[in-house]
């Protein structure tokens, strides 16, 4: 699996609430002492979004227990690694019928709030969720369409608003 995989823009799908519970579940059922959360653009009603459901597992201590990474491998997550050394992140990518994004993460810790600043942030403030999907609509549209040009296309936009919301708390 490569970690620059192409990226493609989708409408916003009700289906992917039903895709978060029904993963989520699934993972709950093999993993305990953890807490999981819907993130990404997928879990914004209205988000023009990539149609892959990001999920960030907390856990209560970073690193992990090798068990979730075993577990998370035997659901059929490719395990791409630390992908955030500084902050602490794990991340793992599930491909098929329905795609999956797993972020491993210290529960409370700065993804943590920040992943959920950012998410709750988007569904309160509908002309910033508009913004934000003109951006990643401009990214593509300039021939950025792999994950990680797309990634940094969207860096300094996200990182402004959490910014301001961590300045706010």
């Amino acid at each position: 699996m490569d970690i620059d995989e192409r990226v493609e823009l989708s409408s916003y799908n009700e289906e992917w609430e039903d895709l978060f519970l029904e993963e989520r579940d699934l993972i709950a059922k093999h993993l305990s002492d953890i807490h999981i959360e819907h993130i990404g653009s997928t879990s914004v009603k209205g988000m023009v979004a990539k149609p892959i459901i990001d999920i960030m597992i907390g856990v209560q201590s970073y690193p992990p227990p090798s068990q979730i990474i075993t577990t998370l491998e035997q659901l059929g997550y490719y395990n791409f690694g630390e992908n955030d050394r500084e902050n602490g992140r794990l991340y793992f990518a599930k491909r098929g019928l329905h795609n999956f994004n797993v972020h491993v993460v210290q529960y409370q810790g700065i993804l943590w709030r920040n992943n959920i600043l950012f998410r709750e942030y988007l569904k309160a403030h509908a002309d910033v969720a508009q913004q934000y999907c003109d951006l990643k609509k401009e990214i593509i549209n300039k021939g950025n369409t792999k994950l990680l040009s797309y990634s940094r296309g969207k860096e300094q936009f996200i990182s402004q608003i959490i910014k301001k919301l961590n300045n706010m708390v």
